[in-house]
């Protein structure tokens, strides 16, 4: 079955050199440089904000999905 955490809709924007996850309470957020170092790795909060270190591409794992993101 689905359990809570996965049924909710989780969303990321990117604001300037921010990427903001929302809708992903309790889950854990990671983002990836290129090169596969952590940035940022933490458990989330109704809405988390990530400074990212420079523009460029950037995986985001929340929970179970992954996403490639681009922060100009």
């Amino acid at each position: 079955g689905i359990n809570d955490a996965e049924a909710q809709e989780t969303k990321i924007e990117i604001t300037g050199r921010n990427i903001t996850v929302s809708g992903a309470d309790g889950m854990n957020v990671a983002v990836y440089n290129m090169n596969g170092q952590t940035v940022y790795s933490a458990t989330a909060g109704k809405e988390t904000t990530i400074a990212v270190p420079a523009s460029g591409t950037y995986v985001v794992k929340v929970g179970n999905k992954t996403l490639k993101v681009c922060v100009k």
